[in-house]
């Protein structure tokens, strides 16, 4: 049974490892995706860091800023498990807000205007593929990052494992008549 148990625990720091190193890939991924083509024009192109549909400033930057916030609540999270009950939600919040910023840039309509030889010209534009990638990855943050607080909040709830050590309680013996002799063996 307690060889059950230490595998038991053992599959559970593997697990919450590999969550964190997900979580933290995840977000890697998503600072790269935002150097990528966001809006294509045919003519021109905008990256992450000068689509502007959302802040007035590139959106790549806050998606940046996002996900660097959710590499550092994960590094927290490894060296201070305690905090999970803060970093984890903190991770969670970061994938969302990354989600909604690409979600808004796929929805924006897309224009520019511009000169040539020929005169004025307004053309449309459309997201690519990074920007949707961009929101993907985050889902899987978000989900994995999720899935990691159910676990702790599950062991949480179950309190101590069966395999700890029992607890001592000092207080007087059941024939011990008195209580300042607790704990002592023999007769004074």
């Amino acid at each position: 049974m307690r060889r059950q148990m230490r595998s038991q625990a053992a599959n559970h720091t593997q697990l919450e490892l590999r969550a964190k190193l997900i979580i933290a890939i995840a977000a890697a991924v998503i600072i790269v995706l935002t150097f990528r083509t966001w809006v294509d024009f045919n003519v021109a192109h905008l990256r992450g860091t000068e689509a502007d549909a959302m802040t007035g400033v590139g959106d790549g930057y806050f998606v940046i800023a996002l996900a660097v916030v959710a590499i550092t609540c994960t590094g927290a999270l490894y060296f201070r498990p305690k905090f999970w009950a803060w970093l984890l939600p903190g991770t969670g919040l970061s994938a969302i807000g990354i989600a909604a910023i690409s979600t808004y840039q796929a929805a924006t309509r897309w224009h520019a205007t511009g000169f040539d030889i020929h005169g004025a010209y307004v053309v449309g534009g459309h997201a690519t593929a990074a920007v949707y990638e961009v929101f993907a990855v985050a889902a899987v943050m978000g989900v994995v990052a999720a899935v990691l607080a159910s676990v702790h909040y599950r062991s949480l709830r179950q309190g101590p494992s069966e395999s700890a050590a029992p607890r001592i309680v000092k207080g007087t013996r059941h024939d011990q008549t008195n209580p300042g002799a607790a704990g002592r063996l023999g007769p004074r």
